[in-house]
């Protein structure tokens, strides 16, 4: 029954989509939910939302595109080799971690993420909540001295430094030694998330 339905819509969300407006593809599969993925269609229009004008619509379009857990880690692949800068989103980055562990160093890489969602920004470090089982010891110690490096820019605000702290405490063969630092700090904040 879907089907037939995404066949009679498709001329108009083509045509919606070569004016760059996604909002009935956005609506279609949102109403349709897991009946969407895998429909090559929509796949295809999803993907091409991923270059749209708009920076809301590319996280919408990717958030859908990304939606089935089947397609996922490939799809990242895509993603992220399209366009650094959806890194920043949370579901791309809970599949590098998870699943493709081979693109995790766009997560911390010393130069801005190219692409439209990070801009002229300084450097991309997210606070990621793991799991680090699967990584290399090499990724490990990569992201810990990431981690370092945010906490120490001047400009860090306090809650982003803590969670850092934090995270860096989470990292295995990392962790103990990496916050030790930061335990004997004179900053409060800095010693309890070291000590957490």
């Amino acid at each position: 029954a879907e089907l037939t339905i995404i066949d009679s819509l498709l001329p108009r969300l083509r045509t919606a989509a070569d004016k760059d407006d996604y909002t009935l593809l956005f609506a279609l599969c949102q109403a349709l939910g897991k009946r969407a993925w895998g429909v090559p269609a929509l796949d295809t229009l999803l993907e091409g939302g991923l270059r749209a004008p708009d920076d809301g619509v590319v996280r919408r379009a990717a958030e859908q595109w990304l939606a089935d857990p089947q397609t996922r880690a490939d799809r990242v692949g895509v993603a992220v080799r399209t366009d650094e800068s959806l890194a920043v989103l949370p579901l791309v980055q809970q599949t590098l971690s998870r699943k493709r562990q081979d693109l995790l160093g766009v997560l911390w890489q010393r130069s801005s993420l190219a692409g439209r969602l990070w801009g002229r920004r300084p450097r991309f470090v997210p606070i990621l909540t793991g799991p680090f089982t699967r990584w290399l010891p090499r990724q490990l110690r990569e992201y810990a001295e990431a981690l370092d490096a945010l906490i120490a820019t001047p400009d860090t605000p306090t809650w982003t430094v803590t969670a850092a702290i934090a995270c860096l405490g989470r990292l295995p063969g990392v962790g103990a030694d990496a916050v030790a630092v930061y335990a004997d700090s004179p900053n409060l904040e800095w010693r309890e998330a070291a000590l957490a």
